[in-house]
């Protein structure tokens, strides 16, 4: 029932083409923000090390640019579907990572009840992206089909993470300013100026939630993709 209710639901989604300028246009929109902070604060640049922190995000953008025209590049009903279905669990988990970072900006925690606070949204985007490739492997009977769905789920949330993060530090700088001020990586990085820090910060933290999802979208997507391999063959034996 619930994979015939998220299939339903996924076909109300756009085409592969809008999909297509949607995310390139997400990927062009953090590519603008990366630059204009990077021109807005001269001194980041001189602090040690700051070009790679510059240099990670904008390579990671470019790579997922490369991967949105790859995935979108075929038009077909079943890379549609593909599409439609990763979109649809991509934008519930990037519900869970918004509520997230909201939290992680404006309620101040610290310790174990940051993780407390965390871990749930963070692990409940990760069950989304292995349900997107359950549902699709279920449906098609395929392994690739479900693990491109996982993989497409975990960009769309991905950069609409990481658009609203960059977004803070235009929207809420002095927030982040003020949580960041005794961060023990600020402390320990040598760095002396804060406002440097907080953008460079938001840099890595762009670059690992791109990496990263990635990695667990094929870890989840390949056991999830299984399970409904197996859950099919047990419905046709069943039927």
């Amino acid at each position: 029932m619930t994979s015939d209710f998220a299939i339903q639901a996924s076909r109300h989604l756009p085409g592969v083409g809008a999909l297509r300028m949607v995310a390139l246009a997400l990927v062009l929109l953090d590519l603008a923000q990366v630059g204009a902070q990077t021109l807005f604060y001269r001194p980041l640049l001189g602090q040690p090390g700051s070009l790679v922190y510059l240099i990670e995000p904008i390579a990671l953008l470019v790579i997922y640019a490369a991967l949105i025209v790859a995935l979108t590049w075929e038009h077909s009903p079943t890379r549609q579907a593909m599409l439609q279905t990763g979109t649809l669990f991509g934008l519930a988990a990037s519900i869970l990572w918004l509520l997230n970072l909201t939290l992680e900006t404006s309620a101040n925690l610290s310790g174990i009840f940051s993780l407390l606070a965390s871990a749930p949204l963070l692990l409940g985007g990760f069950v989304l992206w292995g349900i997107a490739s359950f549902v699709r492997a279920r449906q098609t009977n395929s392994m690739r089909a479900g693990l491109l769905s996982a993989v497409w789920s975990a960009m769309v949330c991905a950069l609409l993470t990481i658009t609203y993060g960059l977004a803070l530090l235009f929207a809420a700088f002095p927030t982040l300013l003020a949580s960041e001020a005794n961060d023990p990586d600020f402390l320990r990085s040598g760095w002396r100026d804060l406002h440097a820090f907080v953008i460079a910060n938001t840099f890595d933290a762009t670059f690992t939630h791109l990496f990263d999802s990635l990695i667990i979208a094929l870890i989840v997507g390949t056991l999830g993709a299984a399970l409904g391999l197996i859950g099919r063959k047990r419905a046709s034996v069943g039927g």
